[in-house]
């Protein structure tokens, strides 16, 4: 049985918020790397604004990067991930990073927020109250920045293509919220039905005002094969015509004081790719 909610603590979690594009039909591979060049262009200059008005994003300081590195990536369209940086709110420090997907046809671009709690030293385990206020303030800073970086995307492909092209629009959310906790039951034992039933528990306990058990949730148990053992963990999903929310939990020990946001990180990674595709 699930612990009860007042006795739960959490580990370090990870935000991630996704937006969806209309598909660019003039778009090919080699485009969409000249839009790349374009778009590290604009993201230094647009970057610079955002530190000087960073109480618009809800927060007190943001910490330049020392090095403005990308990571890139071929694969639906070209990954273009932005330098990490983090930021400071009045309650927490964050681990930001935006990235952009220009995909070719038949996939959609996308761009990406991915937010991770920064523990402060010796820091305890997060309540549940603090767990979806972190959620919370993660949700408000990402829904600022993916309006800059539609922008600087949008200028990249006018750049290129002389403004002769479909307008870029956002046609829909993505949000993945992924927290860590001792379950107390075992998601890999044999009775499905014990096992959905603990869960849809634990998840209404850690995404309170999130989750609701009648808006048509969908359950998944996921394992991923790592190099230091197994990391398993739930997701709770559902869907609307231009939201859809993916609440996941994985299955931690809980050192006495928080560790990053690696695992929560991994998992909500894996589970984006796996399930998101569709988006």
């Amino acid at each position: 049985m699930a612990v009860g909610y007042s006795s739960r603590d959490y580990g370090s979690p990870t935000f991630r918020l996704g937006a969806i594009c209309n598909k660019l039909l003039k778009l090919d591979v080699d485009t969409a790397k000249l839009i790349r060049i374009l778009i590290k262009k604009y993201w230094i200059k647009e970057f610079n604004n955002i530190i000087n008005t960073s109480s618009k994003l809800g927060l007190e300081e943001i910490v330049p990067p020392r090095e403005f590195e990308y990571y890139e990536e071929i694969s639906e369209g070209v990954i273009l991930l932005f330098p990490e940086f983090v930021a400071h709110s009045k309650e927490y420090a964050l681990s930001i990073r935006p990235s952009v997907t220009t995909c070719i046809k038949p996939n959609r671009s996308k761009i990406w927020v991915r937010i991770s709690y920064i523990p402060a030293e010796e820091k305890g385990h997060l309540s549940n109250d603090e767990l979806n206020q972190f959620f919370n303030i993660s949700g408000i800073v990402a829904k600022e920045l993916i309006p800059i970086i539609l922008n600087i995307y949008t200028q990249a492909i006018e750049e290129i293509y002389f403004g002769e092209v479909d307008k870029l629009k956002l046609t829909r959310f993505v949000y993945i919220m992924a927290a860590s906790t001792e379950f107390g039951f075992d998601i890999t034992g044999k009775n499905i039905v014990d096992i959905l039933e603990s869960a849809k528990e634990l998840v209404s306990q850690t995404f309170p005002y999130t989750y609701s058990s009648n808006n048509g949730s969908a359950y998944k148990i996921l394992n991923e094969a790592r190099q230091d053992g197994l990391l398993k963990g739930l997701v709770a999903y559902n869907q609307s015509e231009f939201i859809m929310k993916i609440l996941c939990l994985v299955d931690e020990e809980l050192p006495d004081s928080l560790m990053p946001a690696e695992t929560t990180k991994d998992f909500s990674k894996y589970v984006l790719r796996r399930l998101a595709i569709a988006v």
